[in-house]
Parts: C-alpha cells; sequence; structure tokens
C-alpha cells in the first residue's frame, strides 16, 4: 500500500526564526504568513517539496548551503499566497505530488522574478529560467486538463504552443517521470481523493478522474495501493473510526 508522504512541516515550523529572539513552537503550523516574511523560511519552504529543485539553484549560483535570497527581499501579497497554498497542502497527508511540483517552481520563479526587479539582479540564465517558464506552462495545462477525457498529448502540446518532445521533456524534467506515468498517478491521486471524501460509487469516481473505461482503473489502483478501491476505502474508514474513538 503506498503510504501518505511524509511532510515533515512540524519540524519546518519549528526551526524558522521569525526575528533574532522569536521562534516558532512546535506545535505552531498555521502562522505562515508571519512566517514568510523571513526570506531563509521561504527557501526552506521551497526544499521541503518533493520536486527537484537542487538544479535551479545551482544554475542561480548558490546551492543549498548558501542563501538565494537577497537579505532585503520582501515578499508580495501574491508570493505569500502561493507560499501559504502550499504549506497547507504540507499538511494534507494525501498531496499530490504533481500539485507540490507545480506549486514550488511557481514560487520560485515568482521570487527570483520579483528580486531582480527590487535589486536589478540576474537571477538565471535566460535559457533556463525560458525553459521553466515553459514547464510551469505545460504543467499548469496538464494540472487543468488531466482530469478531461479524450485528450491527446499532441493536444495538449499545442495547446501549450509547443511540440510534443518538448511538451514531454518538460513533464520528465518537473516531475522526474515520464508523462504516462504522470498522467496515470495524477488520475490515481484523484480517484484516491474522491474515495476518501465522498461516498460516490467507484465507477463515478473512476469517470470523474479521467478513465474513459470505469473499469480501468482497478488494476492500476491495485499495482499502487494493493487492494480494490472499495476495500481500500472501507479499510481507510475503519482506521479513522478507531483513531477518533474517544
Amino acid at each position: 500500500m503506498r503510504r501518505p508522504l511524509k511532510t515533515d512541516s512540524l519540524s519546518l515550523t519549528h526551526s524558522l526564526a521569525i526575528d533574532n529572539k522569536t521562534t516558532f513552537e512546535k506545535d505552531s503550523c498555521y502562522q505562515t504568513l508571519d512566517l514568510h516574511f523571513n526570506p531563509k523560511g521561504l527557501e526552506l519552504l521551497l526544499e521541503k517539496q518533493p520536486c527537484q529543485l537542487e538544479r535551479v539553484m545551482n544554475a542561480y549560483g548558490a546551492g543549498r548551503q548558501s542563501s538565494f535570497l537577497h537579505s532585503d527581499f520582501k515578499p508580495t501579497a501574491d508570493i505569500l499566497k502561493v507560499a501559504a497554498k502550499i504549506e497547507r497542502y504540507l499538511l494534507n497527508p494525501y498531496m499530490e505530488p504533481a500539485i507540490m511540483n507545480n506549486l514550488a517552481f511557481s514560487l520560485l520563479l515568482k521570487i527570483l522574478a520579483l528580486q531582480e526587479e527590487q535589486f536589478g539582479l540576474k537571477n538565471l540564465d535566460p535559457k533556463l529560467q525560458k525553459r521553466l517558464r515553459l514547464i510551469e506552462a505545460v504543467s499548469n495545462l496538464l494540472l487543468r486538463e488531466i482530469d478531461r477525457q479524450g485528450h491527446s498529448l499532441k493536444e495538449l502540446a499545442r495547446s501549450a504552443e509547443t511540440n510534443q518532445k518538448y511538451f514531454a521533456d518538460g513533464i520528465k524534467y518537473l516531475h522526474n517521470m515520464g508523462i504516462n506515468q504522470f498522467i496515470t498517478q495524477r488520475r490515481l491521486d484523484k480517484a484516491l481523493e474522491l474515495l476518501l471524501t465522498t461516498d460516490l460509487p467507484v465507477k463515478e469516481i473512476a469517470i470523474l478522474a479521467g478513465y474513459n473505461n470505469p473499469n480501468h482503473l482497478y488494476p492500476a489502483f491495485r499495482e499502487v495501493y494493493e487492494y480494490t478501491p472499495e476495500r481500500y476505502r472501507s479499510f481507510m474508514h475503519e482506521l479513522a473510526a478507531a483513531l477518533y474513538l474517544p
């Protein structure tokens, strides 16, 4: 059975100092806006994401050992909004890695663009920055379109105004998996979310998750979770009931 992703959000909030005198207590998970006024807090938040940010940091000339933000950097409300959304996902044990990847890249690009505007810094090689923006656009499009039935790689690439190879390469670069694997995992994530948060029949869930043939959900689900969707839902409900008994 696939286990919930480990987010380690408690240790994240525990480790971030807002100023020289104040540090978050270990159970203070929701003080997001104050947290992210600290530039180092933004960096640590990005480092907690499942996407591969190391190459971006290296291209910028600052790896994990040194700060990539100007000491006087001031995040905007838009950046704080994205950061807050990421931290809300971190508190969700069933967060979807694809969404987290996209949000993390979006946050990083917003930070770098704003920093360049504020301090005139050239953050990334222009070619790499252009590629990252394409990847972000591709990922946004795919996340929006993935639940729609009948789409093809060719159609999605055309919508992103690129060719199929660049589209597939962008997904591989961002999510570290092929596009077919990404589509399958995204559909399973959607199906799992609906299984645990609704009482909809499994076949209806399969259609909402993007399967043309609802029966195709069963083998894909069992391969990842080792149970049928019905049994998995029943097991999780029983577990939740046991955990929350007074």
